[in-house]
């Protein structure tokens, strides 16, 4: 399935479950914050990977037409606490790690720089000047590494579900494997949410009740397919193909009925214009009515001839 089809699915699906699917992702939320402000920093290492295993649980049973409700969430704490927890806090190290080094190495360069210029010169504004520079580098860096993580790792969790028997750090290995050439489809359908996201803070987080849960749908939804592709089968179902086969056909019926209006309104266009008249014959040349002969203006339009 194309990206635009998984949307697609993941909108018309994700509100038969709405409020469960919701329920998760606040309670998720709520969890996360309390364990880091109760757990000094280290709190949410501990929650935060049975928590998204918990969550790809729900949704994924949702995806598959199984049954689930929201106490499912806690799926990660109590059948796979080890493992979850140990992919969470190894994505998190690497992240952590990676992010750490680049912000050494760029420390290390400006400080350089600055002992270099210090050396030849006693102003200040181009060290001023290279600080913030190399800040800013530093940060993109950051953001670029964290956003690599995040994608090659998206799926170790549903690796433990799918594969119960899986350790840890061959999950961590086999997600690397299946996310490769598949990380712009992820990273893509991800910045197709921007529009929703720019409507949440216009709305001060209101319609996050209704674009969260359609956002992890889709994405998990991606990753199973991602997962299904990687072992030969499909996950799109009968009902899945009809309803985009409908949407198709109701798309392809406004076209043709957008051509008809306009097929048919050129042939009115044409139908009321002046036909010509025959030879001999005086006819208004604006409104086509017949005038008498050496007639200046026309007795219908009144224009002059």
């Amino acid at each position: 399935m194309s990206r635009t089809e998984i949307k697609t699915i993941a909108k018309a699906r994700f509100k038969d479950h709405w409020g469960d699917l919701l329920l998760v992702l606040a309670l998720q939320c709520t969890a996360i914050c309390l364990a880091i402000v109760l757990g000094f920093g280290v709190g949410e290492l501990i929650v935060l990977g049975p928590l998204c295993v918990g969550v790809y649980y729900v949704y994924t049973r949702t995806i598959y037409n199984e049954g689930t409700d929201w106490k499912d969430m806690f799926f990660g704490f109590r059948k796979m606490f080890g493992n979850s927890f140990t992919v969470g806090a190894m994505i998190c190290a690497i992240a952590i790690i990676a992010a750490s080094i680049i912000g050494t190495a760029m420390g290390i360069i400006n400080f350089i720089i600055t002992a270099i210029q210090t050396s030849v010169s006693s102003t200040g504004y181009f060290s001023i000047g290279i600080y913030f520079v190399t800040l800013f580098i530093t940060i993109c860096a950051v953001i670029i590494v964290l956003i690599l993580t995040h994608l090659f790792y998206a799926e170790a969790p549903l690796l433990l579900l799918k594969e119960p028997g899986i350790k840890p750090a061959d999950a961590m290995r086999k997600s690397r494997l299946m996310m490769n050439g598949n990380k712009g489809r992820l990273f893509i359908l991800s910045l197709s949410f921007i529009g929703w996201g720019i409507l949440c803070v216009l709305t001060l987080g209101a319609l996050l009740v209704y674009v969260a849960p359609y956002y992890m749908y889709a994405r998990v939804m991606l990753l199973n397919q991602i997962y299904e592709e990687r072992h030969g089968v499909s996950m799109t179902d009968d009902a899945d193909m009809q309803r985009l086969n409908a949407m198709r056909e109701n798309a392809m019926s406004r076209k043709e009925a957008v051509a008809d209006r306009i097929r048919e309104k050129t042939v009115e266009d044409r139908s009321t214009e002046p036909s010509a008249a025959p030879a001999g014959v005086n006819v208004c040349k604006y409104c086509g009515t017949r005038l008498p002969e050496g007639a200046s203006f026309c007795a219908k339009c009144g224009k002059r001839q």
